[in-house]
């Protein structure tokens, strides 16, 4: 059944978020206990969240993964069954969140002590014997040769940047892009500390000369996607998300960033077929996609399919927080 779309997505609009964060920083803290948005200042959080998506060779099983929090002599962790999300309450310190994939270590991020809020999404590839393979960072689709000047400024880089010395590492990258223009990833690692800071239009125009230097750096295309979206430049984000989906078509986050660009401009029906495509290539990681299906189902007055959507998360988040909720709304609307 296709969608009727139009004046219904003015409403449905209040229900996508400013900026692309799957399932709301409330449906994901919630689940781990932390409720970050409350009214009553004593119990406002600082938290860092997100969601890991491990994509896995057909047949295999999921990998075992862990999520480290990192602060000074602090340490949280989080074990996942392959896919899934995660929330930690932060200090105002620094330090940095990990993900291993398997006992290695797969990626790692650094904590941004001025903000309350930071959300950090983590996709990774598994080869045969499952091994994780980061886009653009562990494949050798995505290595470029420095020469040993430009390879320690880049590696200065990264430390500065592991360290939370934000600046020096801006510093280092400003250096090194300016030495050598044809850095792509030099490039979209200076945009991405500045995405980081929520300083999207200097994240979007680094990301931007990472792609023109290298159109099939698909990386840069998702975070390009991301920068435009916190601006609100969904038609721009919607065009970033296409070149990306062509160079990887089975990417989860592609397709519902994409489909949360639809439904900002106004096309309810592609953006019920992309964020069905999230979950099709990543079922369990895009699970909450779901809820956005259902919502827009239920406010278009189709709640037959808002059930069945309902009944689908809950089928892979069986104790969900809002479990009851939505159960109740399946027995009071039958498929």
């Amino acid at each position: 059944m296709k969608l009727l779309v139009g004046s219904f997505l003015i409403a449905v609009a209040m229900l996508v978020i400013a900026t692309p964060s799957l399932g709301q920083q409330e449906e994901i803290c919630a689940d781990r206990g932390i409720i970050p948005n409350m009214d009553i200042p004593a119990r406002r959080f600082n938290v860092i969240f997100g969601r890991v998506s491990v994509k896995r060779p057909k047949g295999e099983k999921p990998p075992a993964v862990v999520v480290w929090l990192r602060e000074g002599r602090s340490t949280q962790r989080l074990a996942l069954d392959g896919s899934g999300s995660y929330c930690f309450e932060k200090s105002t310190q620094g330090g940095e969140i990990t993900v291993d994939i398997n006992g290695q270590q797969a990626d790692r991020r650094t904590i941004i002590t001025n903000l309350s809020e930071q959300r950090e999404d983590f996709e990774f590839n598994l080869t045969s014997n499952q091994a994780p393979v980061r886009p653009g960072v562990i494949s050798a689709k995505f290595v470029y040769q420095r020469n040993e000047k430009n390879a320690k400024l880049f590696e200065k880089a990264l430390n500065a940047s592991g360290e939370n010395k934000t600046e020096k590492a801006i510093e280092h990258l400003t250096a090194l892009v300016k030495t050598d223009p044809a850095d792509y990833i030099a490039a979209a690692t200076l945009a991405s500390i500045y995405y980081r800071q929520k300083n999207y239009p200097d994240a979007e125009v680094w990301f931007k000369r990472s792609v023109q230097i290298n159109q099939e750096f698909s990386p840069a295309w998702l975070s390009l996607a991301q920068s435009q979206y916190g601006q609100k430049k969904y038609a721009d984000t919607i065009e970033s998300c296409q070149r990306l989906i062509k160079l990887e078509p089975t990417s989860a986050m592609g397709f519902y960033i994409l489909g949360e660009a639809y439904l900002r401009t106004e096309k309810g029906n592609q953006a019920v077929e992309a964020l069905n495509d999230a979950i099709k290539h990543d079922p369990t990681g895009m699970a909450e996609c779901h809820l956005i299906l259902a919502d827009l189902y239920d406010i278009n007055g189709l709640k037959k399919l808002a059930t069945k959507e309902y009944k689908a998360f809950l089928a892979k988040m069986p104790e969900h927080s809002d479990k009851k909720r939505i159960e109740k709304y399946i027995a009071d609307n039958p498929e």
